[in-house]
């Protein structure tokens, strides 16, 4: 008798399979799962992996949070990550290497490559409710062009807090310098006192404090009582980006110091768009060898613009453009030559009222995929 009943369940078993098997074979194949799980039926493609939410707990208000997590290529074709924002301008993705961080726009990975990424959260909020950012990737991995990672503080709580959160800024030609005053107001019935203030002096970025005026000693923002007014400055003598932090530490606390994150950039009179000029691009009519960079004067001011020198395989020239602030320069990659990768960068000249500045756009030629 058991014998019998256990072989009807072997048979209703082999029979669920044999009706269910060829509907999820199917399902995996019209939704893009089966590619992506099995890469070597199709042609060589990237493949991005990466956590699609990170928990980041509690948090109090005006604290950083961190999100640490791995980006990785799964795929057999270099995985470029072209673009990179976040949904909050106190937040951006970072490298961490040997304690520094360093803040990027752009990445690639080679075939089973990682990279450990950062995110540096300023809590922000109302108190006792959730708080969420997002990480946006634009990528070139046909099944994943967007890419979205959700970041959640699962409960935000009252405590000191800053005005603005962080000291942002966009390009900022060479040898201005940027200012911002920062309020540090406390929600405790007991307002907490401030000890000192400490800041990133290598990158340029220093800190003075600010009498507090009498009319708002009460908390005329209605968000907690005024307790320091400071003042930061970022000025820098090399072109480069800027992530570093301002400190406020409070006297007799034992939890870690308010963070406020300077982010920008300081750039040369000329800037670039794109930044990198990746190539060949992808369109419904097959890749395409050409791109055009505008190159743009922070400063406003009309300027001359030559080509020094280009990669192998690399033909750039300069265009005339009716905005005399701007010059388009069209850069076309040999696609008869090599089909191997290329690296390296176009090296341009400036001249702007009679000085000279000379930068460079970084060049990326993707290998030709094989037939």
């Amino acid at each position: 008798m058991g014998q019998s009943r256990a072989r009807r369940v072997r048979g209703l078993l082999i029979l669920a399979i044999v009706i269910l098997a060829p509907g999820s074979f199917t399902f995996l194949f019209l939704s893009g799962s089966f590619s992506r799980w099995f890469g070597f039926w199709g042609a060589q493609q990237p493949t991005i992996a990466y956590p699609e939410q990170i928990e980041l707990g509690e948090c109090e208000i005006g604290t950083i949070a961190t999100a640490r997590f791995v980006l990785a290529n799964r795929g057999t074709r270099e995985l470029v990550i072209s673009r990179i924002q976040t949904t909050c301008a106190c937040s951006g993705l970072e490298i961490e290497s040997n304690g520094t961080f360093s803040r990027v726009t752009s990445l690639s990975l080679p075939p089973s490559g990682t990279t450990n990424a950062v995110v540096r959260l300023a809590v922000n909020g109302q108190p006792g409710r959730q708080s969420t950012t997002r990480v946006l990737l634009e990528t070139n991995d046909p099944n994943c062009p967007q890419a979205e990672i959700l970041l959640v503080v699962g409960k935000v709580t009252g405590g000191v807090r800053a005005f603005p959160r962080s000291v942002t800024f966009a390009a900022v030609p060479l040898g201005q310098t940027v200012r911002s005053v920062v309020e540090i107001r406390d929600e405790a019935v007991k307002p907490r006192v401030l000890e000192r203030v400490t800041s990133s002096v290598e990158q340029g970025v220093t800190t003075k404090l600010l009498p507090l005026p009498k009319e708002e000693l009460n908390g005329a923002r209605g968000t907690g009582r005024l307790i320091a007014r400071v003042e930061v400055s970022v000025q820098r003598a090399t072109a480069g980006s800027v992530s570093a932090n301002v400190q406020f530490h409070f006297e007799n606390e034992t939890s870690a110091p308010l963070v406020v994150p300077v982010l920008g950039r300081f750039a040369n009179p000329i800037e670039a768009f794109p930044e990198i000029a990746i190539l060949p691009k992808s369109s419904q009519d097959g890749p395409i060898y050409r791109l055009r960079c505008l190159c743009r004067c922070l400063k406003e001011c009309p300027f001359q613009l030559s080509i020094l020198s280009t990669p192998p395989g690399i033909k750039a020239s300069v265009e005339s453009n009716p905005n005399e602030f701007v010059r388009s320069v069209l850069i076309v990659w040999d696609a008869e030559g090599p089909s191997s990768a290329v690296a390296g960068d176009i090296h341009l000249r400036a001249v702007i009222a009679g000085e000279s500045y000379s930068f460079s756009i970084p060049v990326r030629v993707l290998p030709k995929e094989k037939k």
